[in-house]
């Protein structure tokens, strides 16, 4: 489940780079508009960065209950993205906010893919 391990790392990223604008800000002396709803939005794209994380590790190993953890997730990340896309438009992390979670729900719920998983595990 290589496009998890991708999507986490993109998140990863952008919950960094975000963090780091916002304490740039901080230092500079400039307000930020809602900077307490954003610092939560940077916890909560690094919990669900983790969350993706094990759950693709969990999926190589085939542990039966992480494919619905994975799409329990991936539905979070996908609310998530649509409140990001209505409050600030269009961004580099629509494409890891919407973008890459819908592609990674598609292929949850793929034929292929469920019947790859639930085959002899051993």
């Amino acid at each position: 489940m290589v496009l998890l391990f991708v999507q986490a790392l993109f998140n990863a990223l952008f919950a960094g780079l975000l963090l780091a604008e916002l304490n740039n800000a901080a230092e500079h002396g400039q307000t930020v508009l809602n900077a307490g709803f954003v610092r939560f939005g940077v916890g909560l794209s690094l919990v669900t960065t983790g969350a993706q994380l094990i759950c693709a590790i969990l999926i190589l190993r085939r542990i039966p209950w992480s494919r619905p953890l994975a799409i329990g997730v991936e539905v979070v990340t996908i609310g998530s993205g649509i409140i990001a896309l209505v409050n600030n438009g269009a961004s580099p992390q629509f494409f890891t906010g919407l973008g890459l979670p819908v592609l990674a729900l598609v292929y949850l719920m793929n034929h292929e893919f469920t019947a790859w998983f639930t085959q002899d595990r051993r």
